[in-house]
């Protein structure tokens, strides 16, 4: 967990996995405890919060969720933003941005930072984020 200002936290977690086959990601119970953890101590200090890790939780209509490319327990992290009153959750993994609005949490993908794609032909990109208190 990492202060931003006075007003704001942000809470990295990594799951991430090398795998030879998939791109799937993976979040453990002790992963999910120390998210649980840290998403509760920065609500007990009255903090906003953004959320950061590599998969999409939520995807836009007509963006394909291949098993080899996805975050497998994706709505247990949901459930732990949503009860903990999270304010987004920043994200990457597929080459292409988005930002959407899911049950209050707005979710942000920045495309990504370095690689074009080369199916789409999409060209990397940033997002720049003001927090202010």
């Amino acid at each position: 967990m990492q202060s931003l200002s006075g007003n704001w936290n942000l809470v990295c977690f990594d799951c991430s996995v090398p795998r030879v086959i998939s791109s799937r990601g993976q979040i453990d119970r002790e992963q999910m405890e120390k998210l649980d953890g840290f998403l509760q101590a920065a609500g007990a200090a009255s903090r906003n919060v953004l959320v950061m890790g590599h998969y999409p939780l939520v995807y836009p209509d007509g963006v394909r969720i291949g098993w080899d490319h996805e975050l497998p327990g994706r709505s247990r992290v949901l459930e732990l933003l949503a009860k903990h009153g999270a304010r987004a959750y920043l994200h990457g993994h597929t080459h292409q941005g988005w930002a959407l609005d899911h049950a209050g949490i707005i979710h942000l993908n920045c495309c990504s930072a370095g690689m074009m794609d080369t199916r789409s032909g999409r060209m990397p990109g940033f997002v720049v984020i003001d927090v202010e208190n």
